[in-house]
Parts: structure tokens; sequence; C-alpha cells
């Protein structure tokens, strides 16, 4: 943790809650010399790309817990599914569930791709950028129609 004046934990603290123009009129309103708003706004910056990396593994680890869950119910309803069919039982009232079998709608197997007729094939097309890029920097980059090179700036904070 970056020891932060009281000017700047409060815009930390009010990043997650407001939009990015609110975070920016708060940056605005602090009048500080701009190497002290500099330095400053770089340790903001830092706290919150900490707690992103904190949320990304969050995300990661629950959805791998949702995806077991998931694969749970999956197998449940599969060993269920299996054990009314060996008992050639179709329908269970129970007093707060009913389970059935039902024969589910048809649906295409695909055995060998290489058969499939053309018109049940979609391709979808997309702009290779990175190559496009490479032509763009080159004297024949100068006759592309639809395209141009763009120079852009972006911070570094090390």
């Amino acid at each position: 943790m970056y020891d932060l004046t009281d000017k700047y934990r409060q815009l930390l603290d009010i990043a997650e809650d407001v939009d990015s123009d609110l975070l920016s009129d708060t940056l605005e309103s602090i009048h500080d010399a701009i190497e002290v708003k500099a330095e400053s706004t770089a340790a903001v910056i830092k706290e919150i790309e900490k707690d992103v990396t904190g949320l990304k593994s969050e995300i990661d680890r629950l959805t791998k817990r949702k995806q077991a869950y998931e694969n749970n119910v999956k197998r449940l309803k599969q060993h269920l599914l299996e054990s009314l069919e060996k008992a050639n039982i179709q329908k269970v009232k129970g007093h707060k569930f009913t389970v059935s079998t039902r024969f589910n709608a048809p649906h295409a197997v695909i055995t060998d791709e290489n058969m499939i007729p053309v018109q049940f094939i979609k391709t979808v097309e997309t702009i290779d950028k990175s190559g496009l890029t490479a032509l763009l920097k080159t004297s024949e980059g100068k006759n592309v129609k639809g395209a141009y090179l763009q120079k852009t700036k972006s911070l570094q904070i090390r």
C-alpha cells in the first residue's frame, strides 16, 4: 500500500463507485504541483491495478467452482436418468419434485465434417490486423484503401 495523502486516498476510495468522468473531475479538483499529482495518481493507478488482478484471480477461482458444480449437476442428472431407465420408470411424483424422462428434439450428430454439404458450413471472415499493420509499414502499404497507420500514446508507470 502506498502512502497517499487524504485527497488521493479519497480518490482511490471512490474509484470503484463512480464513472470515469467523475473520477477525472475529482482528480482535476486536486490542486497539487504536477510532479506531486503525477506521483500520487500513479500510486492510485497501481492500487487499482492490484485490485483488478485480485478480482481476476477471484473470477477465475469462481469460474472453476461454477464449472465443477455444473459438471456435478450433469453427472447427477445422467445417473438419475440411467437409474430410472434401468427400473423402467418414466415418472416419479414426490412431495417437492416430479422427476420424469422424456425424449428430446432430434439433433444432428456430425460423424465426418468433410462429408457435410457446403451450404451447411459457415465461414467467418476476419481481418488480419497484424498482417495489415505490417503491410501498412511498407512502401506498398501506401496503396491500401480502407486503413491507415495511427500512432497513439500511452502512459508507462515503472
